[in-house]
């Protein structure tokens, strides 16, 4: 065996893991040189993916479990989501899936899935990709059979580039994470080969935070708490245990908030339905009625249905419609609640402001005091 391989020692592996985990500030002393001009990447494939099996088997003591039995941490993040692969193989930029099922196997296929260059996200793979970041299945018959079938399981993170906003369902925008990046000068620019080159320099030092990040997630995970814990709580739970390592306590989740506010403002403004609640509550401190009265609000106030902005036809899409925003728009202040009242049970819709002080209230498509 050539010597820069020899780290590759499940034993040695092993080690080094353990001791980050209880001693993370002498493990770097420790830490060989992996990074060496004759290792491959299907070596340091092997490499990563064998620190992430030990990673799931480190008790919260230091210990480790055998291998094989089962992981009591099965919510944690992986780190095999760190793509190790140039875009040459594995993890290379893809175009949006035709089906369903073709994102299920491509998750099945990959660790990371980056999908480039994106115009518009159709509502089916909005809602597959909420599946996946929670972790979903797909179904589908087994070949040459009548009645087996295969099923297709995975959690992955996605990474969707775009230059427009292309996020516009609100159960989407609640599970990802908004960056805006700068645009890149001229002078700044540079070639792919130096790119690779720079990232292959700092690999080892972006592995090596992210395991001092785990160390301290493994070791704070049993005491943290979350006040009020987002949709994606598992995900903030486990950040959280982490943050310690690079900022202050608290750092993680006023930035994440913030993050998260920003993404329910500009959902709420690009959706018609959201935005048309919001004006209506910005003068009104209730409204009750039906979803038919409130498409007749709308056209009250001079804007047709039909214009061609994605608003719906019917009372049941509209209800539908806000259903989808309430969590949105209860952030923002605004309450929706959905009730049948008198005794043909009439569906009716109650806006409530959280925020406004003694405004007018409205019902009936805006023409009558609410009772």
């Amino acid at each position: 065996m050539e010597p820069h391989r020899s780290i590759l020692r499940e034993s040695m592996i092993e080690t080094l893991v353990i001791q980050r985990v209880r001693d993370p500030d002498a493990w770097f002393r420790k830490v060989p040189q992996f990074q060496r001009a004759a290792t491959n990447a299907l070596e340091k494939q092997r490499y990563l993916n064998q620190i992430c099996e030990i990673v799931d088997r480190i008790e919260g003591d230091g210990s480790l479990k055998p291998n094989g039995s089962p992981s009591t941490r099965q919510s944690l993040p992986s780190l095999r989501s760190l793509p190790i692969q140039q875009s040459s193989g594995g993890h290379s930029l893809r175009k949006p899936p035709r089906e369903e099922r073709d994102l299920m196997i491509a998750a099945n296929n990959g660790h990371v899935l980056a999908f480039d260059n994106l115009s518009v996200l159709p509502s089916w793979l909005s809602d597959a990709l909420c599946r996946l970041a929670s972790g979903g299945s797909f179904a589908v018959r087994q070949l040459y059979t009548d009645c087996d079938e295969v099923l297709f399981q995975a959690a992955r993170p996605a990474i969707l580039n775009s230059v427009e906003d292309i996020v516009c369902r609100s159960d989407l925008a609640d599970r990802a994470i908004f960056l805006a990046l700068r645009p890149i000068a001229d002078e700044r620019r540079r070639t792919e080969r130096m790119l690779w080159r720079e990232f292959e320099v700092m690999r080892s030092r972006i592995l090596g935070s992210l395991l001092d990040a785990a160390a301290v997630g493994l070791r704070r995970l049993s005491s943290v708490r979350l006040e009020r814990p987002p949709r994606m709580a598992d995900f903030a739970l486990w950040s959280t245990a982490c943050e310690t390592a690079f900022w202050p306590p608290g750092t993680f989740l006023r930035a994440y908030d913030a993050n998260r506010r920003s993404a329910i403002e500009g959902v709420i403004e690009a959706d018609p339905v959201a935005a048309f609640v919001r004006e209506i509550m910005a003068v009104h401190s209730t409204w009750a009625g039906r979803a038919s009265d409130l498409l007749r609000a709308r056209i009250a106030a001079g804007k047709d249905v039909l214009d061609g902005t994605g608003w719906p036809k019917n009372p049941r899409a509209l209800a539908g419609r806000l259903r989808r925003y309430q969590t949105f728009l209860r952030t923002v202040g605004i309450d929706i609640a959905f009730t049948r009242e008198g005794r043909a049970g009439s569906r009716m819709i109650r806006m409530t402001s959280l925020t406004s002080r003694g405004g007018k209230s409205a019902g009936n498509g805006l023409g009558e005091n609410a009772c």
